[in-house]
């Protein structure tokens, strides 16, 4: 994350939000590189306290002024929330002028669906989604999984949209990719049409989005 922060901006100059604290460690190494660190969560899990300001709240709204921060990080959040075009336009509307988002999120067509690890779940229609967990013992399904498009239709308005995942997967020690070590070299001559095709099944993609003048 914070290599392909570091590829956008200036960090040392920039004051970031971080929304979905979780146990504070990514805001933690954040803030060793930024100017100012904010995270926030709707309760206080963190087990990292030092180096940011924590502040607790009640829903997806933000309790920042218009144009606060430099950057936002939302990562692996947005598939929580049901309503993803408000977490986006509360995003769009605490950046600055130019200032950059950096969106990470479970792809829809990933073959293991990762908050439930059951094959295939993500792909269903809710009602049998809903189904597929309850077979299973949990109690309902509560992730709204995103494709690229559906969050390029989400943000378009606002952001213009820079699609990472391939360049990640193109150059993965520019990135410091650590995941998939052994496929790495094959990924890497693979032309960059199969990638795309290969796109959607993705464990996740990775965005910038870039907030629009």
């Amino acid at each position: 994350m914070i290599s392909i922060l570091e590829k956008h901006v200036d960090l040392g100059s920039c004051d970031v939000l971080d929304i979905g604290t979780g146990s504070g460690h990514i805001i933690q190494l954040v803030s060793k590189k930024c100017k100012s660190a904010t995270s926030v969560n709707l309760e206080d899990e963190r087990i990292a306290k030092e180096g940011y300001t924590f502040v607790e709240v009640k829903d997806v709204h933000l309790p920042f002024d218009n144009g606060t921060f430099d950057v936002v990080i939302s990562n692996q959040v947005i598939e929580h929330i049901p309503v993803q075009d408000i977490h986006i336009n509360e995003i769009y509307r605490v950046l600055k002028n130019g200032g950059i988002a950096y969106i990470a999120t479970p792809s829809q067509y990933t073959l293991i669906e990762p908050h439930f690890k059951l094959p295939f779940l993500s792909w269903l229609p809710r009602p049998l989604s809903n189904l597929y967990v309850k077979l299973f013992n949990h109690k309902r399904w509560d992730i709204y999984p995103l494709t690229l498009g559906k969050l390029t239709k989400i943000a378009m308005p606002k952001f213009e949209i820079e699609d990472m995942s391939l360049k990640i997967i193109k150059h993965p020690k520019d990135y410091q990719l650590d995941m998939f070590p052994h496929l790495q070299p094959l990924l890497k001559v693979l032309p960059e049409f199969i990638l795309r095709l290969l796109h959607p099944f993705l464990p996740s993609f990775i965005v910038i989005l870039h907030k629009k003048q």
